[in-house]
């Protein structure tokens, strides 16, 4: 709504220079915006701006889709360059190792943090530092998944596609995602490697 009421002038009073603003997050005294252009903008008593400049490369990208809180500090959601760790003041930042590249909403719950890429849903476990696909139904074929992830009270959460959205229990996603696997054979090069009863048999592959 900031270029409907000009009556308040909200970009020019908080200092912003992005128009695109993409999320806001209120944290006791301090607001956080997420914008497209000029990174995140921090107003307390003034504005800050993390940007990805050639003398301080802090963030891979300035399109920063959202920020939310995660213990003392904050997580970041990038289009385009990951998803970060960061201090309560923003001056250490850590990337994700194995986080995806075009991310657009994030929730966390505890060490698992939600969230959405490339039209897919994820779940990434914050301390094991593992990343996991959610396979959501796209009946329509419309791209997936886009946008913010939604909760309510319950522990449901909602992702939102094309005219459609899907509701999830939590505690259901985590269960019955691990088995047991067994190799039959392995092709290496020109070789099949069958395996029989834990002895290995090399026959010419043709």
């Amino acid at each position: 709504h900031s270029r409907l009421t000009k009556g308040m002038n909200l970009i020019s009073q908080f200092g912003i220079k992005d128009n695109l603003i993409k999320d806001v997050l209120v944290d006791s005294n301090t607001i956080i915006f997420s914008t497209v252009k000029s990174g995140i903008n921090i107003f307390h008593d003034s504005i800050s701006y993390i940007v990805n400049t050639e003398s301080n490369p802090v963030l891979q990208t300035n399109n920063i889709s959202q920020v939310i809180k995660y213990n003392k500090g904050y997580i970041i959601s990038t289009y385009g360059g990951g998803i970060y760790l960061a201090d309560e003041k923003f001056k250490n930042l850590i990337l994700l190792p194995l986080s995806p590249n075009l991310n657009e909403g994030i929730y966390c719950d505890g060490d698992i943090l939600w969230l959405i890429s490339n039209g897919n849903l994820y779940q990434y476990h914050l301390t094991q530092h593992f990343i996991r696909k959610i396979l959501l139904p796209d009946k329509y074929k419309s791209g997936g998944v886009t946008g913010k992830i939604y909760n309510d009270q319950n522990g449901t959460i909602y992702v939102l596609g094309r005219n459609y959205f899907i509701s999830i229990k939590n505690d259901m996603v985590w269960e019955d995602y691990f088995y047991d696997m067994t190799i039959t054979d392995i092709k290496v090069g020109n070789l099949a490697i069958k395996f029989d009863s834990g002895n290995k048999i090399f026959v010419p592959y043709n």
